[in-house]
């Protein structure tokens, strides 16, 4: 007989809906008065309850800025890499899959971002994983886009600054984002990967009759394809002998 689930106790779903309400809480007063000029008092007063219950949950504010980074730097590490062996995707579909999850998740946690993002001098000193982690997401990304490089997939750029404006621009949505507006997150989300795919493809303009300045930017293009593998099988020279 296939074994029952277990349903969880009404005292655990009541506690981890509390310890919800407080990050909440926190996160709204974060924003107000910034972490420095919160207590743990002041969101104890938020709620209407005693100090003690929100230590029951939270041993410090460090605590809950340590749990706002895994809800949203962590994962987004998470998400976005380190493509398995196993993975036989085109990088252009990888890239693609990462932008709109990550987008998404930017859009799903805007406030928790936005108090990392303010908060970020603080956050390296509190939390040292912090920065480790942002830079996971930073390398994940470029990878992904060396990747397409080296494949043919994309345009010979530098992977870490277009990286960057990828990153920078999926950030952004955490700003202006309204679950009212006309368009879903997923649709957004599915928006900023294809612009940042048509910016990085290479162009299929043999399959037409190009112009003589389709034909020279196409040329441009195989030479910077070109010496980024002549780089690359340099690299590898390099560290075989």
């Amino acid at each position: 007989m296939p074994e029952e689930k277990k349903a969880s106790s009404p005292t655990k779903s009541r506690s981890e809906s509390l310890k919800a309400t407080i990050l909440e809480a926190a996160c709204r007063l974060f924003m107000e008065r910034g972490v420095g000029g919160t207590t743990m008092q002041d969101i104890a007063d938020e709620l209407g309850i005693s100090r003690p219950t929100i230590y029951y949950h939270y041993e410090n504010k460090e605590a809950v800025l340590k749990e706002i980074a895994e809800r949203v730097t962590v994962k987004a590490a998470a998400i976005s890499g380190p493509r398995p062996k196993s993975d036989r995707r085109h990088a252009s579909e990888a890239l693609h899959d990462v932008i709109v999850q990550y987008t998404e998740l930017m859009m799903e946690h805007a406030l928790e971002f936005q108090i990392l993002d303010r908060e970020e001098a603080l956050l390296d000193t509190l939390i040292p994983g912090h920065a480790v982690e942002k830079r996971r997401v930073l390398d994940n990304f470029a990878g992904i886009i060396r990747t397409g490089m080296e494949r043919g997939e994309f345009k010979a750029v530098d992977p870490y600054i277009t990286a960057l404006g990828i990153i920078g621009m999926c950030n952004w949505t955490s700003r202006w984002y309204r679950s009212d507006r006309r368009m879903s997150a997923r649709d957004i989300a599915e928006t900023y990967a294809n612009h940042s795919l048509a910016a990085l493809e290479r162009p299929a303009a043999r399959e037409v009759e190009p112009t003589i300045g389709d034909a020279i930017r196409i040329l441009r293009e195989d030479v910077d394809y070109l010496e980024t593998l002549a780089a690359r099988a340099g690299d590898q020279d390099t560290s075989e002998r």
